[in-house]
Order: structure tokens, then sequence, then C-alpha cells
């Protein structure tokens, strides 16, 4: 079995990746709820329109993946290879809304009381509004490294079996982003509307060593890949806060600091360094369909730790004196607050690649 010089491989990935997971962002209650328990989970009727245990931006998605390198000593001893690997960034949007008719609300813990609280979105003859959550991910990640050729065994006629050790260094993103959006107007006299803004946007940002084998099979037309790698390094954690209400009597136009969610108890920019590990497997199945050409298929899957993710930053417990306007002031308010929570992340899916050696 002999090694070619050079080889490219290009690849389509159709994957899958974790869903972000989120507290209770909206909620409803049926009609005829007292005003003082709409939309309050707990109370008789209400329930979660959107958050809570289901999770977001776990479709499925495409991507690219560039795979390409060459034998640098003429032994066939020692190879430079590199990839790049992107996802198409994903998105999705939650809409409620309603004229005044339905009841729908924001649901939160009330910092003061100790127990749950909703603030209103719509409510006959007092208020008719939309909220909107709004989110988006990417991940990206790229590779330099040396292959090594530990091993080989020949069975003749370019069968045979390859063992390769890789060494080098590793790239990954995971950027996300999450709003809240509240768009009301009061059905009062003399109360105008109010616009309110709740970001969390957080970036994760990977450096490391990577060590991983590669086993190659060849037998006539096919040949088989397995993948392990383990990346060791540190992740820049980034975690960024922001929320306004802007209101609007027909009069005057004012602009407050804090939404709901964000005020300016965890308003702010966050960063951290963590100690990170991304394993790597794979699988890969090719078919040479002409001289230096050949078809694959596989599947890949990638684990990373220690991520921070725009729902986990969420602190559902609200002081309800910061509400804008914050009238009196509160100097004595701690919550929202902030701390750094980690979860973890995982890409997976199948690969439809076509590669070139020669």
């Amino acid at each position: 079995m002999t090694d070619d010089d050079f080889w490219l491989r290009g690849e389509a990935l159709l994957w899958w990746t974790r869903g972000m997971k989120l507290p209770p962002l909206a909620s409803a209650s049926p009609p005829g709820t007292p005003l003082i328990d709409a939309g309050v989970l707990g109370t008789p009727g209400a329930t979660v329109l959107f958050g809570g245990n289901n999770s977001l931006l776990n479709d499925s998605r495409w991507g690219v993946r560039v795979q390409g390198g060459g034998w640098i000593d003429c032994s066939k001893q020692i190879a430079l290879e590199a990839d790049y690997l992107g996802l198409r960034g994903l998105s999705q949007i939650f809409q409620a809304g309603s004229d005044g008719t339905d009841i729908i609300s924001r649901p939160f813990i009330n910092a003061v009381t100790g127990v749950p609280d909703a603030e209103l979105i719509s409510f006959p003859n007092v208020l008719a509004g939309t909220v909107t959550v709004s989110a988006k991910t990417e991940f990206n990640s790229a590779g330099a490294r040396l292959r090594w050729n530990m091993g080989c065994e020949d069975w003749g006629c370019g069968d045979g079996l390859r063992w390769h050790l890789l060494t080098g260094y590793r790239f990954a993103e995971l950027d996300e982003r999450l709003v809240i959006r509240e768009q009301l107007e009061s059905l009062l006299p003399g109360n105008g509307t109010f616009d309110l803004h709740d970001r969390f946007r957080t970036e994760n940002e990977f450096h490391g060593a990577e060590l991983g084998s590669v086993l190659r099979v060849r037998r006539g037309r096919w040949d088989a890949e397995l993948l392990g790698k383990l990346a060791l390094g540190n992740v820049r954690q980034t975690v960024a806060i922001s929320g306004d209400t802007v209101t609007d009597n027909g009069v005057v136009t004012e602009t407050l600091t804090g939404g709901l969610l964000a005020q300016r108890t965890n308003i702010g920019t966050y960063r951290r360094d963590r100690f990170a590990a991304i394993p790597e497997l794979g699988v890969t199945l090719g078919y040479r369909i002409s001289h230096g050409w050949s078809a694959s298929l596989g599947y890949s899957l990638i684990m990373w730790r220690n991520v921070v993710r725009p729902g986990d930053q969420i602190d559902p417990t609200v002081d309800v004196r910061l509400i804008p306007p914050e009238i009196p002031a509160a100097p004595d308010a701690t919550r929202p607050g902030f701390a750094f929570r980690d979860t973890h992340f995982w890409a997976q899916g199948i690969n439809f690649g076509l590669s070139y050696r020669w």
C-alpha cells in the first residue's frame, strides 16, 4: 500500500448541535384570571408558552469541512495537514402577542417577596403587546498538525493498513446570542407605549494542543478511516448582558437602563479563562471512483466542555424595585445577579465527502 504525496478532501455536513436551555420566558393564563395572577406560574391554569423544559437551536443545519495536506519528507514519515470546519449559523424566533384579548406575561421570581411573579404583555382593558425571543448560534473550528506514520502493513495490490499519529494545534469558537423584546401599548388613557430589550451574548474561544490517531484500511476500491482526537487548552469565556426600556407617552420619549431580566445589577461584560477539553471521534467509509478521486460517507462527534451559553446566564429572580423607572432608588438591590455558569456543547452528524489524492 503506497501513500500519495498530497491530498485534499471537501465535505458537506448535515449536523445537529446541543440545544440551548432556557428558563420560562413567556407564559399565559386562561380568560377570567385575576390581574394579580396573570401569567404567574403555579397559579390555576397558568402555562409556559416558551422556555422551561424545552430547548431551542437544536435543529439540523448544513456546514462544510475542508482538509488538506502532504508529506514533507521523501520517506513519507511526516506530513503537514490543516483543516477548517464551519456550521451555518442557526437562528430561531418565538413570538406571542395579543391586542389585549388574551392574557400573556413574562414570568420571573420576585426577589422582594420570594414567590413567582410575572410582567404583563397583554391583559384585557389594561395592556396590548408582543414578546419576541430571538436566538442565534455559530460554531467554527480549525487546526494544523503533523501526521506521523507510525506503522503499516501491505497486503499487496495496493491494499493494506496505515496507522498515523497526529500532533498539532486546535482552534474552536462558539458564539451565541439571545434577545428578548417587549413591545407594549397601554389600553389605559395617558400611559403610551413601552419598548423593552434584554440581551445576552456569549463567546467561547478555544486555543489548545491536539493529539490524535488515524487508522486507515484500504481494500480494493474501498477504504475506511477511524479517527480519534483530543484537544486540551484554554477557553476564553465572554458574557455580555445589556438591557433598556424606551417609553413614549406621546409627548416625551425616554430611554432607561434595564429591561426585565437585564438590570443594572447584572448588566456588563464579563470574561474569564478556563481549562477545556475537546474530544473528537469519526468514522469514514470511502470508495475510489477513478484515479485519484474518491467519494466518502462518514459520521463525526465533537464534544466541548466548559462553555458558556446565553440561557444559562439568565437569573430568573428579579428585584421589582429595579424595573424602570427605578423610583425610588434601591441601592440594596442585588437581583438579577451574574455568575458564570458552565455547561457542555456537542456537535455531531453525517459527512458527505469528495477527495483527491496525487
